[in-house]
C-alpha cells in the first residue's frame, strides 16, 4: 500500500488534500511517519488494533 493511500484511508481525505498536508508538514501526519512504521499502520487500517501497544 502507498503511504498516500494509507493516509487517505485514514483521515478519510482526498488523495489532492492528503498532499496538501505533506506539503504544509501538518503535525500530526509527521507524528505519524516519526512514530509508526508502514507495516504497522497498514496493521492498525486492517485490524484496528496497534500491535506494538496490545498486551499478550
Amino acid at each position: 500500500m502507498k503511504e498516500e493511500e494509507i493516509y487517505m484511508k485514514l483521515f478519510q481525505y482526498l488523495r489532492s488534500t492528503f498532499f496538501k498536508c505533506k506539503r504544509e508538514n501538518v503535525p500530526v501526519m509527521l507524528l505519524l511517519a516519526k512514530c509508526f512504521a508502514k507495516e504497522e499502520l497498514v496493521d492498525f487500517l486492517s485490524s484496528a488494533q496497534l500491535l506494538k501497544f496490545s498486551r499478550s
